[in-house]
């Protein structure tokens, strides 16, 4: 049922998916890879509260889920809450006694530093995840970006507020 619903999110669909997303989740509650598909629904949706109690469900049930902490944060970012985030960063944190040399958590504490403007925090962060096979390309793009553009300074007018943030 769940690569049902990833066929009509991938084609567009997105009402068919949330209903089959639903019916999957009332059959298996557990279902962290469903919940997380239905949050990219609602982001979809422009359902920015839907998608951010989602994402919270999967973390409060598997705190170390990287990847939906690393979308929460984008999440979070679009909606103006970065102030949510070290919440669930220290819920990673605590929940296994090894996350700290985690590619992942500190792939996600970059991001969170990036957002929140702490530059040197983000490279130091961004650098120690940019080695990892699964987290390696998307800390280096990360840094990359932020070396062009440390300060974040947009260098054109943007057509929308959300053009740069909002892609989870």
């Amino acid at each position: 049922m769940l690569e049902l619903a990833l066929l009509r999110y991938k084609q567009g669909r997105l009402t068919q998916c949330e209903e089959q997303c639903l019916v999957l989740l009332r059959v298996n509650t557990n279902n962290n890879a469903c919940a997380m598909l239905l949050a990219d629904v609602y982001f979809l949706k422009q359902d920015h509260v839907a998608a951010t109690a989602k994402l919270c469900a999967v973390l409060d049930r598997e705190p170390n889920n990287y990847f939906a902490l690393s979308k929460l944060i984008k999440l979070l970012r679009c909606a103006g809450q970065l102030n949510d985030v070290p919440r669930f960063v220290d819920l990673a944190e605590r929940s296994n006694a090894r996350s700290l040399s985690h590619p992942g958590l500190n792939f996600c504490k970059g991001l969170h530093c990036r957002y929140s403007n702490d530059v040197p925090g983000a490279i130091k962060h961004l650098n120690l995840a940019r080695r990892d096979g699964k987290w390696g390309l998307p800390a280096l793009v990360n840094m990359i970006e932020l070396y062009l553009n440390p300060n974040c300074e947009t260098q054109h007018t943007p057509v929308s507020p959300l053009v740069n943030c909002c892609r989870i």
